[in-house]
């Protein structure tokens, strides 16, 4: 699991890990309306035929694939309201799919179970806010020995559902 403050910082690491530099092509293309040529590049995934126009597809496509999370910050001053914060990339599940291995379920990161304070860390919370969340079920958990534990899938699907609700 790889962490990106900025979309900047996560753009970089896709040129620089992900991207198949052999198929970039810079691509010519006569605009109808204006009968100017313009140019644009094509981007490839290594070990994947699909093309992409722009870093945003790639983005997008990550995301819908729950590779990528987006992460925001919950301000509780009078009104809730979001901030960026950065963005959680699934590295070890991207190689295995991009590897070619469809047992992407299996990836132990996944399956990790978080503490409470790490919970709170993850999530940029305060314990209280946490332990609301937790009491209410609206993140699951399990109790070892009177402990309480997050997966951290959960903890996921939890912000994509968040950021969903948002939308």
């Amino acid at each position: 699991m790889r962490y990106f403050k900025t979309k900047d910082e996560f753009i970089f690491f896709v040129h620089k890990e992900l991207l198949d530099k052999k198929k970039r092509y810079l691509e010519y293309y006569k605009d109808e309306s204006s009968s100017c040529v313009e140019s644009r590049y094509t981007y490839y995934i290594k070990n994947s035929h699909r093309v992409y126009d722009s870093m945003d597809g790639i983005i997008d496509e990550l995301k819908q694939n729950n590779l990528l999370f987006e992460i925001q910050r919950m301000f509780e001053k009078g009104i809730c309201s979001f901030d960026f914060a950065g963005y959680v990339l699934l590295h070890t599940q991207l190689v295995k799919l991009l590897a070619g291995d469809e047992n992407l379920n299996n990836d132990i990161l996944r399956f990790k179970l978080l503490t409470v304070n790490q919970t709170c860390d993850f999530l940029q919370l305060s314990r209280p806010s946490v332990y609301k969340l937790l009491k209410d079920g609206v993140i699951p958990h399990v109790e070892i020995i009177g402990q309480k534990r997050v997966q951290m899938n959960d903890l996921l699907h939890f912000i994509l559902k968040s950021k969903n609700q948002k939308e």
